[in-house]
Order: structure tokens, then sequence, then C-alpha cells
């Protein structure tokens, strides 16, 4: 089933890049303007749309708010835009949306974050359950099969970060004796929210040896912001395995402070889904075909990134040029 998917994404990119674009206006929505995370993506979609010829709408809420999010897509209904890619907050405040504009005609295609039982026709992002797992198996070789384990979830609620959370259930299960004591989390999307609610986690819990978490809120902020946990660590007494290398949880792990960091490829979510769109506005055939089968999931893939790499890892210093390619 997977190759079969791969083969279908290359023939949809293929009739993007060969089709020839004709006053096409196609918009990308992330779930907030202000989440970093999300820059290469405006990147990867910009770089899409030059190559194509078409006119690009990068918008959103300007902070993660669901219903903010399913009323920017409404307006860009509204405002008759040809198709639309969306990460979604709010499966059930996107939905209705969704319906929408599949009975206008308008293609949607989701990213980083799906909505189910919705009309959307591909999903394009991070294999979510996947990538928990990933994480917790970094961690549970680190910690050598054993010890407690807390989760830190920045927000619970998220369809993408609730299956990362049970990715790594999955997988620490299969340790017996890894014992996985809590999932703790914050009321909303903030660095600093999340930086004070690991560090005063970590700080009252001196058992805890592995530290999860299911986005890179923590580690963004900056490297002197949690010293408990970077005191716990140099210690020998925790280790540490996040997801999302911006560059301040780059120097996490430079430091040794995370042993490993789980990147997503947000630049291939804007440039593929871009490409996708528009090859699906060229081909009608394609897009009632999966108007009738849509592809539940195409994985944008995932990379590890370790102070010096090696074995399945990328070095740091070769994902800053990474990063910096995007940013080109």
């Amino acid at each position: 089933m997977r190759k079969t998917l791969g083969v279908v994404l290359l023939c949809i990119m293929s009739l993007g890049i060969l089709a020839a674009a004709a006053d096409i206006e196609i918009a990308v929505v992330p779930k907030a303007l202000d989440n970093p995370v999300f820059f290469a993506t405006k990147a990867g979609a910009e770089a899409a749309a030059a190559e194509l010829g078409i006119d690009l709408i990068y918008t959103g809420p300007v902070s993660d708010e669901g219903y903010e999010a399913a009323r920017v897509v409404e307006d860009l209904l509204n405002r008759g835009v040809d198709a639309i890619a969306v990460s979604v907050s709010s499966a059930d405040a996107m939905r209705p949306i969704l319906v929408q504009a599949a009975e206008k005609g308008i293609p949607v295609v989701t990213w980083d974050s799906d909505c189910p039982d919705s009309p959307r026709l591909i999903y394009y992002g991070t294999p979510d359950f996947e990538l928990g797992q990933l994480v917790a198996s970094q961690l549970a070789e680190a910690m050598g099969g054993e010890g407690k384990v807390a989760i830190f979830q920045v927000y619970v609620g998220h369809p993408n970060l609730d299956a990362r959370y049970e990715g790594m259930l999955d997988t620490f299960a299969g340790y017996p004796n890894i014992e996985v004591v809590t999932r703790f989390t914050t009321t909303a999307l903030e660095i600093g929210l999340a930086v004070d609610a690991v560090e005063n986690y970590i700080a009252a819990n001196p058992e805890i040896d592995g530290l999860a978490t299911t986005t890179g809120f923590p580690w963004w902020g900056n490297v002197g912001s949690m010293p408990t946990v970077n005191e716990r660590v140099q210690n020998g007494e925790l280790l540490c395995v996040g997801v999302d290398p911006l560059e301040n949880a780059l120097q996490y792990v430079e430091a040794g402070i995370l042993k490993a960091c789980i990147g997503q490829r947000f630049y291939e979510m804007g440039y593929g889904s871009v490409n996708m769109l528009f090859s699906l506005l060229r081909t009608p055939a394609l897009a009632g075909y999966l108007a009738e089968n849509p592809i539940t999931m195409l994985s944008s893939g995932m990379d590890i990134i370790t102070s010096d790499g090696g074995g399945d890892s990328i070095s740091v210093s070769d994902y800053r040029d990474l990063m910096a390619e995007w940013e080109g």
C-alpha cells in the first residue's frame, strides 16, 4: 500500500510540474502564523508557486485556535480560491467547512494535521503515530530499556499530537521495564508556558529517568531556560528526546541535553501540497477519482537529528545546511 501511494504521489507531482498555469489561486493555511515550524512550509509553498507561475495566498489565524482557523478557510471559500491546503487544529470545527468546499467543487488537501472523515482528498504530512514510535524508541534505547518516563504534550486535543502520544505508548509497551508515569501538558500553545511546565515538572519529580515530548515547544526556549533539566541530564540522571529541531532545539542537541530530535519535513509539506493541488486542478478526472477514493496518508518523511550524526541520523551541522537551503 505504501509503495502504491508513493507512485500516486509521483504521478501527481509530475502532472503539477508539466501543466501550464492559467490564473490559478491556491491558499495554504497553517494552524497559526506565529508557529515557527511553519515558516519552512511557507518557503516551500512559495517556491512551488513561483515554479508553477500561480498565485499563492498564505494565511491563517495569528495564533492556534481551531474555530478561527475554520473561519479563515470559510472566508477563502467565499473569496473563490481554486484550491486549499490546510493544517487542521480542530477536526470538529473544520469538518463542516470542508464539506462546503466539496459542495463548491474546491479541492482540499490537509497537511501536518489531518481532518479524518471529511471530504479532503489527500493528507500529506508526518505519519504521527510512527513519529511517536520513533521518539519512544530513541528514548527507550538510550535508557537501556528501563526506568520511569514522563511525556510532555503541549496541548491535548490536536489530532496529530494525540496520535504521537498514542505511538509513544505503543512503543513503550514493548519495554516491560519502562513505566510511563504521566502525560503532562499546558493549556495553550506558548513556548514560555511549555518551558515552565517542563522545568517545574522535572524539578518536582526527581524520580523521572526519561522525558519525551510530542512537540518542540519546550526546546524552542533558550538553552539556559530549564536549569533543572540541564543539570539532571549533565549529571546522568535524565535523558530527553524531542521533536521539531528549530535552531534553539539544535542547540539543545549540540549541548547533549537532547539525545535526539525528530525533524518533520515542513518545507516538503508546503512544496508538495501546492504541486498536488495544481495537478488536481489541471486533471479533473484525477480529482474526481480521489473524491471517491481519498488517500489516507502520504508521508512527507522524517529525520533523526543527533549531535554528530551516524547510523540513521543526521548531524546538527548537516541539518543546519538543510534549513539554510529551505530558507534560500
